[in-house]
């Protein structure tokens, strides 16, 4: 005969557990002005990352389509730069909800698992999006 422990004695934060909390807490339902204000904190946090040598080592241009609202961070002309609006010519656009970008640039969503997951989509050189791993919190 199997004995099992009391209910009581189970712990809650079991790792199943964990894994579903998170995908709750990641699912947005579309634009929410604190997410917003918060999305706009981590775009000029990278804006400040950015230097003339990233530019030269990175060579590419990206987009992201966050919730709608675009923003192009190109490391690779000039000096770099982060602006809203769409380039003439993306080198990769990153397409996800506001929370799925809050959760990656704040080291709290693995960006190779997210993508699997299909918590983001890419469009363009999908190798390339690797080279944002240096912007990325925790990475």
């Amino acid at each position: 005969m199997i004995r099992r422990p009391p209910r009581s004695t189970l712990s809650s934060s079991s790792a199943a557990s964990d894994v579903y909390k998170r995908q709750v807490s990641t699912q947005s339902t579309g634009l929410h002005s604190s997410d917003m204000s918060s999305v706009t904190e981590i775009l000029n946090g990278l804006k400040s990352q950015i230097t003339p040598a990233m530019v030269k080592k990175t060579k590419t241009v990206f987009v992201f389509d966050i919730g709608g609202k675009v923003f192009t961070l190109d490391l690779k002309n000039g000096a770099g730069k982060l602006e809203e609006g769409k380039p003439k010519k993306a080198d990769c656009t990153l397409i996800m909800t506001e929370a799925v970008f809050m959760e990656l640039f704040t080291g709290k969503m693995n960006p190779q698992t997210g993508f699997m997951q299909g918590k983001y989509k890419i469009k363009g050189n999908l190798m390339a999006s690797q080279k944002l791993a240096a912007l990325m919190k925790g990475k």
